[in-house]
């Protein structure tokens, strides 16, 4: 199967498009919100949008939907609104700055719909919290204050659903929270905690299931749905406010559930490893053209590839770092690790001397790697094969298309590069494309600088062993790996 890509220039069509369509009624987006609501019930129309969601969003938003270098869907938190007309908006009309397409131009309405159903139907935590402060309780051992007990000095709502004492605004006090808590599936959850001297206690559909000072844990089995949870706290001797809560369940692991348990996880590293197949990471690269596409690789080296076909970075080691931006909403850019080169010394397609006018038209997965399609004055450019080819070194197979008789050139980084299969040369930095209009580019820090070789076909594996399929004992080109 091969999954397709729309490119970036899909975003401002889609931008046209919205400005002709009539805003819909306050009634009908509620209505339009129940339909949506009801389709997450329907587990036909939620396995089409997971199958469309693991081929075309899991790489910005996680396989489980808990945030990668897009923000995490499964929580409270959202940035362009919650309602499921929201959602279904903000798949059609994509989300430029941060490298998100308008998939109304990829998808029918019905495929989107489906997306956000499985969105939907994914949700998970805490939701609709609120929140009393009483006075310190005299045997706070075996009584803490519940939500609806006379005597509270203050109430409220917490907006975000995470269990927060800040608004105590008291040294002493005792707190009670009432939320509903959403299990995506039936199973073990495993809600655990630490308060320092605290008295904590925590009650799910009405039943206690647990009372603790200090840590506490409770294993308990939940049915997929909605439940009702109750927490209670209370500190001793003025102790700092602070309180960690979150949750593993069979989906995901490490929930925040507590402001103080969210904080910390916005402290953490979010690393990327490709394993077995190239990762495509759109999103905001530091030092690199706006809207470039960090491509991973298994063999360790990896690159950065602009929506004008540039290769603007190239290194070695970790793929990304995208820092403390799960649970940061995607708002932090991705850290890339020291280049071999990094723009503006670019790799560039020249026609006449002119930086060619391409813009990305789509990305497609498929035999085990990516092939990247370019297009723009007449002009076609396809990047694809790539590889590792030895340690610190990445081949990029290139084909040029309907140049119809112009000069066409590549730019080359002063050092670390070659050009393997053409029949061009090299010449001031540039390698002047021949007759043949596939070629491979390798790059390397110790490559010596506008090497050009003819002996080698495009797709071989230059400066080494060739690898054998077992069947065969052929070179292949790509591995097939259908994914």
């Amino acid at each position: 199967m091969r999954t397709r890509f729309i490119g970036f220039h899909g975003v401002v069509l889609a931008l046209a498009m919205s400005a002709q369509a009539e805003t819909p009624t306050e009634d009908e987006s509620a209505k339009k919100d129940e339909a949506l609501a009801r389709l997450a019930l329907e587990p036909e129309v939620v396995a089409k949008g997971e199958a469309v969601f693991k081929t075309m969003c899991f790489a910005c938003h996680g396989m489980q939907l808990e945030g990668a270098a897009g923000p995490n869907l499964r929580d409270a938190t959202w940035i362009h609104g919650s309602k499921p007309t929201d959602i279904l908006n903000i798949i059609n009309k994509g989300v430029s700055e941060k490298g998100m397409m308008a998939y109304e131009l990829i998808y029918d309405e019905a495929t989107r719909e489906a997306l956000v159903a499985l969105i939907l139907s994914a949700q998970e935590g805490l939701r609709n919290v609120r929140y009393e402060v009483h006075p310190p309780m005299p045997d706070p051992e075996t009584e803490l204050p519940r939500v609806g007990r006379d005597g509270a000095l203050k109430s409220g709502r917490i907006e975000d659903a995470l269990i927060d004492l800040s608004p105590a605004e008291m040294e002493e006090f005792s707190m009670a929270f009432r939320g509903d808590f959403i299990a995506p599936k039936s199973g073990v959850y495993e809600i655990s905690g630490q308060a320092w001297k605290t008295h904590t206690a925590m009650w799910i559909d009405g039943e206690e299931v647990s009372r603790s000072s200090g840590k506490f844990r409770a294993k308990l089995e939940l049915k997929a749905g909605t439940h009702e949870m109750e927490f209670a706290v209370q500190g001793m001797d003025r102790t700092p406010r602070t309180l960690q809560l979150d949750y593993d369940g069979p989906v995901t692991r490490n929930v925040a559930l507590s402001r103080d348990s969210h904080q910390l996880l916005l402290t953490r590293r979010q690393e990327f490893t490709p394993v077995d197949h190239p990762l495509v990471v759109r999103t905001v690269l530091d030092g690199v053209p706006h809207e470039s596409v960090a491509v991973g690789l298994p063999g360790g080296v990896h690159l950065a590839l602009g929506r004008d076909g540039g290769i603007h970075a190239v290194w070695g080691g970790l793929f990304l770092d995208i820092g403390p931006n799960v649970s940061g909403r995607g708002r932090e850019s991705a850290k890339v690790p020291r280049s071999w080169f990094h723009s503006p010394d670019s790799i560039r397609l020249l026609v006449d001397g002119e930086p060619a006018s391409v813009r990305l038209r789509e990305y497609e997965f498929g035999d085990g790697g990516v092939t990247f399609r370019f297009s723009g004055d007449g002009l076609d450019l396809t990047i694809d094969g790539f590889r590792v080819v030895e340690e610190n070194q990445v081949a990029v197979d290139y084909e040029v298309g309907g140049a119809d008789g112009a000069s066409l050139a590549l730019t080359l980084p002063a050092r670390g590069a070659k050009v393997r299969g053409g029949d061009g040369e090299v010449r001031e930095g540039r390698y002047l494309v021949g007759n043949r209009s596939r070629f491979t580019l390798v790059i390397g820090p110790d490559l010596a600088p506008g090497e050009s070789g003819e002996e080698a076909e495009p797709g071989e594996i230059p400066d080494g062993e060739p690898e054998e399929t077992e069947e065969t004992g052929e070179i292949p080109a790509k591995k097939k790996e259908t994914k």
